[in-house]
């Protein structure tokens, strides 16, 4: 059976040999019935600090592929190592008024400037996005890249997946105690049968997208 591949520095390693320090970015949530979508943002380290070999040994990886124990302790790890992270919510009234996209738009834009608060302002930054971009940058961000599956090859994007995943899991079971009828502490919000036949039993809560529940309801 193949070595398992983990995300690495293939993509940093030329930005910060440059000079630029490189903020990784992903999304959490963007399929959900309910609930917010979540980014969250990583900057590792400072430009041409060499590759952080200690962070290869870790298991970092899109958080799908890595299981909700060591997710947690992998969040940890990254708050407290990196330079500066980041986590921003776009809420349910966000997206069902811009559309997902808008929201995942927003949300990204407020975690780039967390970033650029908490790095010196004489580094200019580049974005990697998991197979996304921006339509415009704030001010002190050279450029992006967006990366399909950007989380299973970039060290920094699949930082940014877990700790947006760790916060919005969080969230979204500490909302299951007051809706307990939807699952959410299992499900997270997305469409599972139990999910959707509690949805056309008891209908639609304040948490729930309208924008993506109305195809199958009454």
């Amino acid at each position: 059976m193949a070595k398992k591949q983990y995300p690495d520095f293939s993509y940093e390693t030329p930005l910060w040999e440059k000079g630029y320090g490189v903020i990784g970015i992903d999304e959490v949530g963007r399929g959900p019935l309910a609930g917010p979508v979540t980014l969250g943002a990583v900057c590792i380290g400072m430009p041409n600090m060499g590759t952080p070999e200690s962070w290869l040994g870790l298991g970092i990886d899109d958080s799908k592929r890595v299981v909700e124990k060591r997710r947690t302790e992998l969040a940890a790890y990254i708050t407290s190592h990196a330079l500066a992270t980041a986590v921003a919510d776009s809420s349910v009234e966000v997206i069902n008024k811009k559309g997902i996209v808008g929201a995942i738009q927003e949300a990204t834009l407020s975690c780039i400037r967390q970033i650029r608060l908490s790095v010196p302002s004489s580094v200019p930054l580049y974005v990697l996005c998991d197979a996304f971009t921006l339509p415009s940058l704030p001010e002190g961000i050279i450029g992006q890249e967006g990366i399909i599956k950007g989380d299973q090859k970039s060290c920094s994007i699949a930082a940014a997946s877990l700790i947006a995943k760790v916060s919005r899991d969080s969230y979204m079971k500490s909302l299951a105690t007051a809706y307990p009828l939807y699952c959410w502490e299992e499900n997270k919000g997305y469409g599972t049968q139990k999910h959707r036949d509690a949805l056309k039993q008891y209908g639609i809560t304040p948490h729930h997208r309208t924008l993506f529940v109305r195809s199958f309801l009454p």
